[in-house]
């Protein structure tokens, strides 16, 4: 009922207006991994450029019946030594629900080229820019947003709404990456994540 319900009704609102910080991306994004059901970056920005899609939540569509492919989970709540034992709820966890529903985990070989290069030398001007649109950067996605955030190669872009949502994405991300990373990331030589403020 919910995919009938994104596809048949939110997925034709008609979006009156785009992004000004999307559109002044340069160059724009190529690959796009989205956490939403919906196609509305796709359809508002996808006609101008080529890109790839990764619908890692599973992508609301009309010809889907009672069997879709939607990921609605909870992270991963037990500590390293029981996560791999007591798996009586696994069914309920966002990873599982990833693999068992098949909805592809493409942005890994996209952040790393370095299993496509011979030498060294031949990552010298590998450099990602990631930008983070409307995520609060909860913890149900960390495994996804650590692997994203901590790469060496990457320069991570996160916008936010306003100063509650943006004190939000602060605290969520001690909790995915830790509090001596994110300092370490955000100040100084070694900065590669950066907090704007959308218009």
């Amino acid at each position: 009922a919910l995919e009938r319900y994104l596809y048949d009704y939110v997925r034709k609102i008609e979006v009156d207006s785009r992004l000004p910080e999307i559109e002044r991306i340069a160059p724009p994004p190529d690959k796009v991994l989205s956490f939403n059901y919906t196609d509305t970056y796709e359809r508002v920005y996808g006609g101008e450029i080529e890109a790839e899609y990764n619908y890692i939540h599973g992508k609301a569509n009309a010809g889907n019946t009672l069997d879709n492919n939607m990921v609605l989970g909870i992270d991963e709540y037990l500590d390293d030594d029981r996560k791999n034992k007591d798996i009586e709820f696994i069914a309920f966890k966002k990873y599982y629900q990833r693999i068992h529903r098949e909805t592809v985990c493409a942005y890994k070989d996209w952040i790393h080229p370095v299993k496509k290069a011979q030498k060294d030398d031949d990552l010298e001007h590998i450099k990602h820019n990631i930008y983070i649109f409307g995520h609060s950067l909860d913890v149900t996605d960390k495994d996804i947003l650590r692997e994203l955030i901590l790469d060496n190669k990457a320069h991570v872009t996160i916008f936010y709404y306003d100063k509650a949502v943006y004190g939000q994405q602060i605290a969520n991300l001690v909790k995915v990456i830790g509090q001596d990373d994110l300092i370490q990331r955000t100040g100084g030589p070694t900065k590669t994540i950066e907090f704007i403020a959308q218009k």
